[in-house]
């Protein structure tokens, strides 16, 4: 495949691809940005070429084999990368200091700079087991240790957090949330065709399921039993959780509810209010009141327990709760 070339007639770049003069871009930039795109999409990959194109084709197949929201995810970071290390570096220079001054020109957070290393180091291990890399050039490179959310909310935060919320459609959201332990971004995908009234319970099938290769199970409560049957009935079609104007909710928007919700709070605001909040807080008063961690992975969705003792570590900062457990631990031995 040739090269783009400039024509001043038209004022853009072009390149001849399949027999026909392709358009790319009047900037020159992006033109070559599509060209490697174009070109990745024939080619096989070596390290003589371009990071772009090994980045390109690795998002090409990320189209199709993954989610919708994972392409667009991997696409805006990787797209960065391209961006930063220009059109025109080859893969065999590449080095680890290429993303550690990629990390330091972006004001990331660690979990931030850990998730996007990962996808980038994921992106050349692809090209690697496809047999299109030899080896991975920043396999070396460092990657932050990611933050932990350590913050729960205790039953009266939750109250408290529940009574500023500005309307009945964020409450329904929250009690969601509250009661059921479910990921953030499932509450927003539940549909009526997932719910199973019958049994108390909400199924999404294994290709709408996180990882794509089990269903997901979500158990409810009475009270969330009440609200999914009263909101099924009332969006028989699509997410059943919607905001006050009746459309679904998205991540910015939930976002921006609990940012008002804080500036609400006044001196009792709650630094890190989140969605993933309430799912950790559910997951802290399930150990609390003694659901063992096998079950409780279970009713969250985790593949196995150790999710649990990785991430919801919040018992260690509760001294009442750890001392009545040594109490009852001792006892067994009276």
């Amino acid at each position: 495949m040739r090269k783009p070339f400039y024509m001043k007639k038209c004022k853009a770049w072009y390149v001849w691809h399949n027999g026909k003069q392709v358009r790319l871009s009047h900037d020159k930039e992006e033109a070559f940005q599509t060209y490697h795109e174009l070109k990745s999409q024939n080619a096989p990959i070596s390290n003589s070429d371009t990071v772009a194109s090994l980045l390109n084709a690795y998002l090409e197949w990320c189209s199709q084999n993954r989610s919708e929201k994972t392409y667009d995810w991997y696409r805006l970071f990787l797209s960065s990368f391209a961006r930063f290390v220009g059109a025109t570096q080859r893969i065999s220079d590449l080095k680890p200091f290429h993303v550690t001054k990629w990390l330091a020109a972006n004001d990331w957070s660690n979990t931030t700079q850990h998730n996007v290393t990962r996808a980038l180091k994921r992106a050349f291990n692809w090209a690697r087991r496809e047999g299109r890399l030899s080896h991975n050039p920043i396999q070396a490179a460092q990657t932050a240790a990611p933050e932990r959310r350590e913050i729960v909310l205790s039953p009266d935060e939750y109250d408290l957090v529940y009574s500023v919320a500005s309307d009945d459609a964020f409450r329904d959201y929250l009690t969601i949330l509250h009661e059921t332990g479910c990921r953030p971004q499932e509450a927003k995908a539940i549909e009526a065709r997932h719910c199973q009234l019958d049994i108390s319970r909400i199924v999404f099938p294994a290709k709408e399921s996180k990882g794509k290769r089990f269903p997901r199970v979500i158990y409810l409560t009475e009270a969330a039993h009440q609200l999914v049957e009263r909101l099924c009935e009332q969006f028989p079609e699509g997410p059943i959780l919607r905001n006050a104007d009746g459309e679904p909710w998205h991540r910015n928007a939930v976002r921006c509810r609990f940012r008002r919700m804080n500036t609400k709070l006044g001196k009792k605001r709650i630094d890190g209010l989140c969605a993933t909040v309430v799912r950790h807080s559910f997951a802290t008063e399930g150990l609390k009141n003694g659901v063992d961690p096998v079950t409780l992975a279970v009713l969250m969705g985790h593949a196995d327990a150790s999710m649990l003792a990785k991430t919801y570590q919040h018992l260690a900062a509760d001294p009442t709760f750890l001392s009545s457990a040594m109490k009852r631990a001792r006892s067994q031995d009276d």
